[in-house]
C-alpha cells in the first residue's frame, strides 16, 4: 500500500475518535501527516471548536471512512476518501452542512437497513435500489416520485427493495418535507357505534385526520379502503393525494383446502413501503425517504389480520373451521392462526408476489449472521422482534442472544406522528369553540384511543 493510502487510513482511524476539547491528540497527530490537502483542511477544522458544525463533521468523517476505507465496502477507494474529506470540511465550515453523492446515499441506506436491529431480512441489505429526488420542490412532484417508486418496487409481483430520497433537513435541522403516512399503502379504519371498527383499527387516527383534511372515503366503505397519501412541505398546509386502484397490487386471500376461505373477501397489499421513518446518514437527516422490502408472511397472517387490535380474524376463522372456542385449552387460536398464515403464503405465491415464510427468513438470518462473523462484524438485534410471532421456538433465532446497539453512522429513526398531532390540535380547537364536542367524540383531547393506545 502506498504512502497516500496509509495517510488516508490514518485520517479515518483518527476521525473515528470523538473530536472534543479533551481529544486534541487526534488533531496533533493529524498535523504530523504529510498530506498537504488534509493539512490545509485542518486549519478550517480547528476553527469549528465543539460547535454543531464540528459534531456534523465528526459524523461525516465516520461515514466516509465506512464507505471508502472499509475493505469490505464495494466502494473502497482511499483516493476518493481524501477528496471527499476535504470537500466536506470545506462545505461544513462555509455553509454548515454537506451533500451526499447518490452512491453515498444508497450505501448509507443499505447500512441503515443492515443496522436495523428489528429486521429479520438483513441478509439482502446490499440489494437496495436508490432514487435521488432531492431537487423536487413541490408536494405534487413528490407524489409523482412516490408513484414511480411504487411501480418500480412492485415489478409485476417480483418485488424490488428500494428507497427514494427527498430533500434532507437543512443546516439548522429543520425538515423540508414529511410524509404523514406510516406506510404508503395502508387501509382505513372507520369508527362506528360502540367503538366498532370497520377496517384496520391501527389506522383510525390517520383516517380521521385525513377526513378532516378533506379526504372523502368511498360511498360504500369496506374493510380494505386504501388511504390517501398526505405530504407536507415545511411551513405549508398538508396536501392529500390518492393512488389509482390499478397502481396498487393487492392479493386476494384463499386457502388451498378450505373453499369457504375465499368467501371471507380478505386481501392484503403486496408492497410494504415504510414512509414514517427518517434515515440518518453521516449526520444528515432524510425525513422523507420511503423505503420498501417485501413481506414476511407472519407480518400479515400473525399480526395485521390476527391481532385483537387490528382485524382480529381468528375467532371468525375458528368458527368457520368448527373449532371449540369455549376453552383456551383446545388451542383454537393456534389452529386458526396456522391456517390463516397458510392462506397468506399460498395466495401470495399463487399470485406470483414475492413473500417469505418465517422459517426460511430465520434460516437466512442465521446464515447472514455467520457470514458477518467471518468478516469480524458483530450482528446486533432486538430478540423480541427477530423471533417470528408464529412457531418461534422452532426457529433457530429463538435460541440465540442478541444485543441492541445505537449510535450507528447510518440508521433509521422514529419521527413524530404528524397525523396524531394534527388530530389532537384540531380536537382542542373544536373543544374551545364548542364544549359539547366532547359529548359526541369521546376520543377528544385527553382520551386514549382504545385501538392504537395513542393519547389524542
Amino acid at each position: 500500500m502506498n504512502k497516500s493510502s496509509l495517510e488516508i487510513e490514518k485520517v479515518i482511524k483518527l476521525s473515528e475518535e470523538k473530536l472534543t476539547n479533551d481529544n486534541d491528540k487526534a488533531t496533533q497527530s493529524l498535523e504530523k501527516t504529510s498530506n498537504e490537502e488534509i493539512k490545509l483542511s485542518l486549519s478550517k477544522l480547528k476553527s469549528l471548536g465543539n460547535s454543531s458544525k464540528r459534531q456534523l463533521l465528526d459524523k461525516a468523517l465516520k461515514f466516509l471512512g465506512e464507505i471508502y476505507s472499509e475493505p469490505t465496502s464495494p466502494h473502497y477507494n482511499p483516493y476518493i476518501l481524501s477528496r471527499r474529506i476535504n470537500e466536506c470540511i470545506d462545505l461544513i465550515e462555509r455553509i454548515g452542512t454537506y451533500r451526499h453523492t447518490l452512491i453515498e446515499m444508497q450505501y448509507g441506506a443499505q447500512l441503515a437497513w443492515k443496522n436495523s436491529a428489528r429486521c429479520i431480512g438483513r441478509n439482502y441489505w446490499r440489494q437496495l435500489d436508490a432514487f435521488d429526488y432531492r431537487h423536487l420542490e413541490s408536494e405534487e412532484e413528490i407524489f409523482i416520485a412516490i408513484r414511480n417508486h411504487l411501480n418500480h418496487a412492485t415489478n409485476s409481483g417480483k418485488l424490488r427493495s428500494s428507497v427514494t430520497f427527498f430533500a434532507p433537513s437543512d443546516e439548522l435541522g429543520n425538515w423540508q418535507f414529511r410524509i404523514w403516512n406510516e406506510q404508503i399503502i395502508r387501509y382505513a379504519g372507520y369508527r362506528g357505534k360502540n367503538d366498532h371498527i370497520l377496517g384496520d383499527s391501527k389506522n383510525v387516527i390517520f383516517t380521521e385526520a385525513a377526513i378532516q383534511l378533506g379526504w372523502k372515503p368511498p360511498t360504500e366503505k369496506t374493510a380494505f379502503d386504501i388511504l390517501p397519501i398526505i405530504i407536507q412541505k415545511k411551513g405549508q398546509f398538508p396536501k392529500l393525494f390518492e393512488l389509482n386502484k390499478q397502481e396498487v397490487l393487492e392479493v386476494n386471500l384463499e386457502h388451498p383446502e378450505f373453499t369457504w376461505f375465499k368467501d371471507l373477501n380478505l386481501k392484503w397489499h403486496a408492497v410494504p413501503m415504510l414512509s414514517c421513518l427518517g434515515i440518518e446518514i453521516g449526520g444528515i437527516n432524510y425525513t422523507a425517504a420511503p423505503f420498501n422490502g417485501w413481506y414476511l408472511g407472519t407480518e400479515i397472517g400473525a399480526r395485521n389480520l390476527s391481532d385483537k387490535d387490528r382485524y382480529n380474524l381468528l375467532p371468525i376463522i375458528a368458527e368457520k373451521m368448527g373449532l371449540n372456542q369455549k376453552y383456551e385449552s383446545t388451542l383454537w387460536r393456534d389452529k386458526a392462526l396456522v391456517e390463516l398464515n397458510i392462506a397468506v403464503l399460498y395466495s401470495f405465491e399463487k399470485a406470483g408476489v414475492r413473500i417469505v415464510d418465517h422459517h426460511t427468513a430465520s434460516n437466512n438470518f442465521v446464515h447472514y449472521e455467520e457470514k458477518e462473523k467471518e468478516l469480524g462484524h458483530k450482528v446486533t438485534g432486538e430478540w423480541s422482534w427477530l423471533v417470528p410471532p408464529l412457531s418461534g421456538s422452532v426457529c433457530p433465532i429463538f435460541h440465540r442472544d442478541y444485543e441492541v446497539l445505537d449510535g450507528h453512522n447510518s440508521e433509521f429513526f422514529v419521527q413524530e406522528d404528524l397525523a396524531h398531532n394534527f388530530l389532537k390540535l384540531s380536537s382542542e380547537i373544536i373543544h374551545k369553540l364548542d364544549p359539547s364536542y366532547l359529548k359526541v367524540n369521546n376520543n377528544a383531547s385527553g382520551k386514549t384511543c382504545p385501538f392504537s393506545g395513542a393519547i389524542i
